[in-house]
């Protein structure tokens, strides 16, 4: 990869960071927000939270790892850049030597004409074989060397393209991972602010069904105070017309023994029969 690469790489993980960043601090301001309903829901809600920021974590260090392995890969590309230069340098070297061989097996052969003849000659002729040989085990080397880097290179390149394809498949596994957890935490989260709303719409209609019954409570208790007043004033109506029955009475008549037990009786229930028609209201409520 080019450093445009790596400069992507570098903006995708700035951008990770704030959005991690800014998810908590949304996650912080909505626990702030939201009624304390149920103690119960605290420790699950810092849990959401706590997932949300190892996820964040694992990202940011995939990407750090990715990055890593970027400036890795840059490094042995120019590794690799070298060697080829090398190569080119070496067969470069090996055209001139090539030149030259053939510019000494042309002088040779012109020596070998001019002075066939001559032992000094043949001499030189000698020399020039031998330094001939010299130059082709030279050539020998530098053409087995030549093979060497360029395995070398083959395998360079092998090991390169193999550690490249596990780094990537190691962090697609890392990234698919970072991914599944943080949609798990997400969607926990969501069930989570979805059961408190609904607890929230729970315990406002329950409070409104509180204040209704308080209202009711009370507008019963009035009407029962209401009833009691007029059963009072209906007892005190009935005992004052039985005192004026009492005392209109001739003073010769004595009532007998039956009239008077009828009149106790009648009088019982005149005062056990209304409170008993009263209702009486009883409630878990507290008062208003």
């Amino acid at each position: 990869m080019d450093n445009t690469d790596a400069a992507t790489a570098s903006q995708a993980e700035v951008v990770t960071h704030h959005q991690v960043k800014a998810a908590g601090a949304s996650a912080t301001q909505q626990q702030s927000e939201a009624p304390a309903v149920v103690l119960q829901e605290a420790a699950p809600q810092l849990d959401n939270q706590s997932t949300i920021k190892s996820t964040g974590d694992q990202y940011h260090e995939a990407l750090k790892q990715n990055s890593i392995l970027i400036t890795q890969i840059a490094v042995l590309q120019k590794i690799n850049e070298q060697l080829t230069t090398q190569i080119e340098q070496w067969h470069t070297y090996r055209s001139k030597t090539t030149v030259y061989i053939k510019d000494l097996m042309a002088k040779h052969q012109a020596t070998l004409a001019d002075f066939e003849s001559n032992r000094q000659a043949a001499e030189e002729a000698k020399t020039l074989r031998s330094q001939n040989e010299a130059l082709l085990e030279k050539e020998q080397t530098l053409q087995d060397q030549v093979a060497n880097l360029t395995q070398q290179l083959t395998t360079t390149k092998a090991d390169l393209t193999k550690q490249l394809e596990a780094a990537k498949t190691d962090l697609a596994n890392q990234l698919e991972t970072a991914q599944s957890d943080r949609d798990k935490a997400l969607n926990a989260k969501s069930d989570l602010q979805n059961e408190l709303s609904k607890q929230i719409v729970a315990e406002q209609i329950a409070e409104t069904d509180l204040k209704h019954a308080q209202e009711d409570l009370a507008a019963a208790k009035q009407a029962q105070q209401q009833l009691e007043a007029e059963l009072t004033k209906l007892r005190a109506e009935r005992a004052n017309r039985a005192a004026t029955s009492v005392s209109s009475q001739p003073a010769v008549a004595v009532p007998t023994a039956k009239a008077l037990a009828d009149s106790g009786v009648a009088l019982n229930r005149l005062d056990v029969l209304p409170s008993s028609d009263v209702p009486v209201f009883e409630s878990d409520f507290p008062e208003a």
